[in-house]
């Protein structure tokens, strides 16, 4: 017993010296890349930087950016053993957003502390919203072991379910938050473009101070690529991105070195080792699917959400370009104050488009209604808004529309241009939700667009005033920039009308004269073995692009429209070998379009013939006739043959008698 109790010790005090080796070890670590980073960045930052005078271009440009030398990156909050890295991301990037915009002067890295508890409570844990428009969900078990993703805190804080500040995790966050969700963006993760996904991420980092980030963890690195992680025992962490370094060599980042230089700033939500670092860099080689950022209005900006998406579980089956909400309004409790739709939040799945968002008031009927969006109604308002990604977006009206208490109203949003899709929620309570279709709406049922309408209590209107009026004439639209119709507008109230006595008022869908093109169908000209033809496609008349169908949806370029010059062949023609009586003819292949014959390289061949067979030269069978040989051999063995003249063997001949005659 007694040597159990003495190896025991013995363990202990090693394990205590280890712990705190590896400790010092890391502090030594932590300040030898502080100390780095204060190096690499010194004299190199335009000093406009840290009073926000750097455009987000500007930012991304830089080589090296920390976050931390500029008062916008809160202290370390540590998750402990809780399996809340999510939140705990979400929050910390939603902290550096709230101090990179100062929309709260009085905010600090050292006083700015908002709850990540307190989010992953109530992504399980919430009650019917502040106009009872959902039924709120109410989930068992232990939230802190919940798994989670920067997504759903984005579509929690869209209806307002925080962020708060303070340890108490259950405070109504509807009474207690500062702070409201204008957009929660969504980078796209490009991961097969290296450049172009470190370009996106560096710019959402300089406009919006930092990014969610989650990667497959397995190990604690200094300079980390879990990308080369080959262990089974790694986890899904989620993270924040505060800065980047692109010096930092790629041999630098373990395990296994890294693909090129470089690498993102982590904030983390660990403390300290054996944890976790708090701080290190991760290679530009790991990509991630939730890499959100967001940005938030002052509590004062809006008074009331209204939204039926109270999921937090997207139904992401559909493909709805055109969604519209009906809601009613709750109009203003107090003397002298109405209510004004301000800004409409969309959730919207894709990249590069274009929304247009439109406001109908005074529907006649809600309910049993396919044309409930817009029965009965009035457009009151639309504006159209791009943007670069998906998430939650924002779009700000132009001016607030008055809502009177119990008229129905619609937030009607289509997706005009781009690729992408407005998101859905599973129905938790109300459900006037709509898809449009070509001949008008269609209820959702089970299903909500993820569409909120932010109002503001704001003091009423003084009494109608005497319009003074100023002409406008009609600006043309072009092919890409919207037009406006000729009209009259006050410039007092700014109301429009339609003639001087102001008698009809005229809202913004009136006045509006979209942009559009002025296409004429162009029909194909087929190549020929020679020349290029080119597609049918739609030309407009006035800009000159070339579009695939009349709507002008896809633009084509001009190796879009080419179809290629060439021949078409046909099967391989075998040779023909020549005989004696016989031309032969080439091996070729024909071209179906111009008859020409070619080989097997594309070569023209101009003549197939191939010339007939010598007749072979019979052997000598030694039966000669009796003529005399009269060949002379000369050389070494080779014959010159020549007939010797007649006249001088006939000669020969005489002068032979005469010797014998004599």
């Amino acid at each position: 017993m007694r040597t159990k109790k003495r190896t025991k010790s013995i363990i202990g005090i090693i394990f205590a010296f280890v712990s705190i080796l590896y400790a010092f070890t890391g502090a030594i670590f932590a300040l030898r890349r502080d100390n780095s980073s204060r190096k690499g960045l010194s004299g190199r930052i335009d000093v406009n930087l840290t009073a926000g005078k750097s455009s987000a271009a500007e930012i991304a440009a830089m080589s090296e950016y920390d976050g931390r030398k500029y008062g916008i990156v809160t202290p370390v909050k540590s998750q402990g053993d809780t399996n809340l890295c999510w939140a705990y991301s979400s929050v910390a990037a939603s902290e550096t957003s709230i101090l990179k915009t100062g929309i709260n002067s009085t905010a600090t890295d050292k006083n700015l502390d908002l709850n990540p508890v307190a989010a992953a409570y109530r992504i399980q844990r919430r009650q019917s919203d502040p106009l009872n428009n959902t039924n709120g969900e109410w989930l068992e078990g232990d939230y802190t072991s919940a798994t989670g993703s920067p997504s759903k805190i984005a579509t929690l804080f869209s209806c307002w379910w925080g962020p708060v500040s303070g340890s108490d995790a259950k405070v109504d966050p509807f009474e207690n938050s500062r702070y409201r969700l204008e957009n929660a963006i969504l980078i796209s993760e490009y991961k097969d473009d290296y450049e172009k996904r470190i370009a996106a991420i560096k710019l959402a980092i300089a406009e919006y101070g930092a990014v969610t980030f989650q990667y497959n963890n397995a190990h604690n690195y200094e300079y980390y690529n879990p990308k080369n992680e080959k262990s089974g025992n790694s986890y899904p962490h989620a993270c924040t991105l505060i800065g980047w370094n692109d010096d930092i060599p790629a041999g630098n980042f373990m395990p296994g070195g890294a693909s090129r230089n470089g690498g993102w700033l982590v904030k983390n939500s660990y403390t300290g080792l054996p944890d976790g670092y708090p701080y290190f860099y991760m290679s530009y080689d790991n990509t991630s699917s939730v890499c959100y950022a967001f940005s938030y209005a002052n509590r004062d900006a809006y008074d009331r959400n209204y939204y039926y998406d109270g999921g937090i579980d997207d139904f992401s089956l559909r493909n709805d370009k055109k969604v519209a909400n009906v809601y009613r309004a709750a109009g203003s409790e107090v003397n002298g104050k109405t209510e004004q739709i301000k800004a409409v939040n969309v959730g919207v799945n894709g990249s590069d488009y274009t929304l247009e968002v439109e406001i109908y008031k005074n529907l006649d009927f809600a309910y049993d209604n396919s044309d409930a969006p817009v029965s009965g109604g009035k457009s009151v308002a639309v504006k159209r808004q791009s943007f670069a990604y998906g998430g939650f977006v924002t779009v700000k009206l132009d001016e607030p529309i008055t809502l009177e208490k119990g008229e129905w109203f619609s937030v009607i949003v289509k997706v005009v241009s781009g690729n992408a899709k407005i998101r859905l929620g599973y129905k938790n309570g109300k459900d006037l939700s709509y898809a449009g279709t070509s001949s008008g709406y269609s209820g959702l049922g089970n299903y909500v667009g993820r569409i909120k309408a932010y109002t503001s209590l704001c003091d009423t209107e003084p009494e109608e005033h005497k319009h003074s009026l100023v002409r406008y004439e009609e600006v043309k639209a072009t092919c890409t920039a919207n037009g406006r119709k000729a009209h009259y507008e006050c410039e007092v109230c700014g109301k429009s009308f339609a003639d001087e006595s102001a008698t009809k008022e005229l809202n913004e869908s009136d006045l509006t004269i979209f942009a559009s093109h002025k296409l004429k169908s162009v029909a194909e000209v087929k190549a020929t073995c020679t020349a290029n033809g080119r597609k049918a496609h739609y030309e407009c008349e006035v800009c000159g692009k070339s579009f695939a169908d009349e709507s002008a949806a896809k633009e084509l370029s001009e190796s879009d429209l080419t179809i290629p010059a060439g021949h078409v062949f046909g099967e391989w023609q075998k040779e023909i070998p020549p005989t004696e009586n016989e031309e032969g003819i080439k091996g070729h292949k024909d071209c179906a379009v111009c008859g020409k014959h070619f080989d097997k390289d594309g070569n023209e061949i101009t003549d197939l013939k191939i010339p007939k067979k010598d007749a072979e030269q019979k052997p000598d069978d030694g039966k000669g006739d009796d003529k005399p040989d009269l060949t002379v051999k000369s050389g070494c063995g080779s014959r010159n043959e020549f007939l010797l003249p007649s006249v001088s063997v006939i000669a020969l001949i005489a002068i032979k008698k005469r010797r014998r005659s004599s």
